[in-house]
């Protein structure tokens, strides 16, 4: 397991805490639990930042991280020490299995967020972008629950975005999906995006519930402070497209 030379151990600055924190700011009631999907071994050094974001977000009771492979979860912790740090919350549960086996035995209403950090839909995680599957995520989320999943380049890919949108939007029916962009130095083109899935109407996804800059108490309490790229002002701006791309967060075309 390796990053090839690449120094995308430094980018999970904005990657994971957009996925994450964005996502846990928007739910309505985040504090109930996590499920934190990578159920491809190819995405498992993510789904460690994802787990270490998502605790360092502070509203999360319980966290759910499923893997496809256990040997990637133990060596994260012995290579990328900084990445995996998140296991030693006492809120974030590892479990070792297929991400789809898990959404499908899931009882119904169980998670207020799921986040769901794949690899590329044509391949081994193609299943990952199957109705089933979908149907079984939006099944287990409780009302006012979110959804986030990568959604790939809008420089590259938009006629795949603009698929996975109106699957999302019209076979899965989430009440609002939306796009938005991270910017990593080290992808394709400088950014991806993330699908930001609304299981119920009058959810704005682009407006963070819960503004981190309202957070108050001590030092440790204000652990935001210490953010290097997640603000509500980045929260808002990620949901805005460049022109030519805005009509694929325009829900009245579906």
């Amino acid at each position: 397991m390796t990053l090839d030379g690449a120094i995308q151990s430094r980018t999970t600055t904005s990657s994971s805490t957009m996925r994450c924190w964005r996502t846990c700011r928007s739910a309505t009631t985040p504090s109930r639990s996590v499920c934190s999907s990578s159920a491809a071994a190819t995405a498992a050094l993510s789904g460690r930042c994802c787990a270490t974001r998502t605790s360092s977000a502070g509203i999360v009771e319980r966290i759910e991280l499923v893997d496809i492979d256990g040997a990637v979860i133990e060596q994260s912790k012995i290579h990328f020490p900084q990445i995996a740090c998140g296991y030693a919350d006492p809120c974030v549960t590892a479990k070792v299995g297929d991400g789809i086996a898990f959404v499908r035995d899931a009882p119904d209403n169980t998670y207020d967020v799921i986040i769901i950090d794949t690899t590329d839909p044509e391949g081994p995680a193609s299943e990952l972008f199957g109705l089933d599957f979908y149907s079984n995520v939006k099944r287990i989320l409780r009302p006012g629950g979110i959804v986030c999943n990568q959604g790939e380049s809008v420089w590259m890919h938009r006629p795949l975005i603009e698929k996975m949108l109106h699957f999302l939007r019209q076979d899965v029916g989430f009440a609002s999906v939306q796009y938005a962009l991270i910017y990593i130095p080290t992808y394709p083109c400088g950014s991806i995006g993330t699908l930001v899935c609304a299981k119920d109407a009058g959810h704005d996804l682009t407006v963070p519930l819960r503004p981190v800059e309202a957070i108050t108490g001590t030092a440790q309490e204000r652990f935001h402070e210490k953010l290097k790229y997640y603000s509500s002002d980045m929260h808002k701006a990620s949901f805005v497209l460049p022109r030519f791309a805005a009509y694929l967060n325009d829900e009245t075309k579906k």
